[in-house]
């Protein structure tokens, strides 16, 4: 499979797309890609060059859903076993996404019409710094949300620890999140932002 070389600066390289270990290093200075989005440091002398990129980047990579209407792809392993919300962050970060972030009711109701259909999957969402205060795991603080009724509720269990993690959940009509342990065991659902094409 050929390796496109573009000519990218160490300074904006992009981790979420790394796929080598130790990626970027510093004695290529140039980042390669291929048909599937995996991108690799080279040097820059005699490589081929692909001058159409943005047409190569408009697309998720093989394995990931894309939302029409927006720049997200996510990724679900149907046969993945579930995960506490730390290892599905971890989990996430391995296949070169993030852990589901959906910020807009338009987000949320593309995630429970197409993929979210009869579980419950991890959202990266909690209040575990500060109880009630609510954070995305991008650092954001949450702005808009979408929990369903009675939600969030925090009960704690027998350990007194709270729910202090969320969900997305297909099965509420009331809304789309709640609150649940962050030990407990759910599915996982990745997410990448495609890049903006340039003019």
């Amino acid at each position: 499979m050929p390796l496109y070389y573009v000519a990218l600066q160490l300074l904006v390289w992009k981790m979420s797309y790394a796929t080598d270990a130790g990626d970027p290093d510093d004695k290529d200075n140039c980042a390669a890609t291929n048909e599937n989005l995996e991108w690799k440091s080279r040097k820059c002398k005699n490589q081929d060059v692909l001058c159409q990129l943005k047409l190569v980047l408009w697309k998720c990579p093989r394995g990931w859903v894309r939302n029409k209407s927006r720049r997200e792809c996510y990724f679900y392993d149907d046969n993945g076993a579930p995960k506490t919300q730390a290892d599905a962050v971890a989990h996430c970060y391995d296949v070169n996404g993030e852990i589901l972030m959906p910020k807009t009711k338009v987000e949320n109701a593309f995630l429970v019409s197409s993929i979210v259909l009869n579980f419950e999957a991890w959202i990266g969402l909690t209040d575990s710094v500060y109880e009630t205060f609510w954070q995305w795991n991008d650092g954001h603080i949450m702005a808009e949300n979408f929990w369903s009724t009675g939600q969030p509720d925090n009960i704690r269990d027998s350990s007194f620890t709270g729910q202090d993690c969320a969900v997305i959940t297909a099965n509420n009509l009331s809304g789309y999140w709640k609150d649940e342990e962050c030990q407990d065991r759910k599915r996982v659902i990745c997410q990448c932002t495609l890049p903006t094409p340039s003019k």
